[in-house]
């Protein structure tokens, strides 16, 4: 018996996130928001899926202090350690989201057409990319911060994270926000 695949035209998930980013002169250190593969994705207290990190297909929007300017990341089916950085180029530098508020945002949607999830990345609510690819299960969405270094601290705080999501049939318009100050 053929196993059923899981996705269907219209699936559909946006996530999106506020935050305030303070540099306070780290040499390392990202924010990154996006979407994992369900199956291999993060754990409780686990790095957001990363170049180098992890076996999880993934896609994501990074601001990440090594890099000039503000990428968009994304992991098919290559190794653990190969996934493709697309630079937004200079219109995007990372110094001008520091000390300021920044809402990060991904749309996956999936297309029956050529079987693969269709992203769109934003940055303040324009959108600044697109990618495709293919998730061996299921999508989760995901918000997570790497460390800074001795020289200084990569502090995030988040204000609000929101999440809609749709199986079947377009989003509905309905939004699922958690207030981080509220809880």
């Amino acid at each position: 018996k053929k196993k059923k695949k899981s996705e269907t035209d219209g699936d559909e998930l946006i996530i999106e996130a506020r935050m305030f980013l303070e540099d306070n002169n780290a040499g390392a250190g990202g924010l990154r928001l996006g979407v994992a593969d369900m199956t291999s994705g993060p754990s409780y207290n686990a790095q957001p899926p990363n170049t180098g990190h992890s076996s999880s297909d993934f896609a994501a929007i990074v601001i990440d202090l090594a890099q000039t300017n503000v990428v968009t990341s994304i992991k098919d089916t290559g190794s653990a350690t190969s996934s493709t950085t697309t630079d937004l180029g200079g219109s995007y530098p990372v110094s001008n989201y520091f000390d300021t508020w920044v809402r990060l945002g991904v749309h996956a949607k999936y297309n029956a057409t050529d079987s693969d999830w269709d992203m769109t990345y934003y940055l303040n609510g324009v959108n600044v990319g697109t990618a495709s690819m293919t998730f061996t299960t299921g999508l989760m969405p995901y918000v997570g911060a790497g460390v800074g270094t001795a020289s200084g601290s990569f502090n995030v705080s988040i204000d609000w994270i929101s999440y809609q999501g749709n199986i079947g049939a377009q989003i509905s318009g309905r939004t699922t926000r958690i207030d981080i100050g509220d809880i």
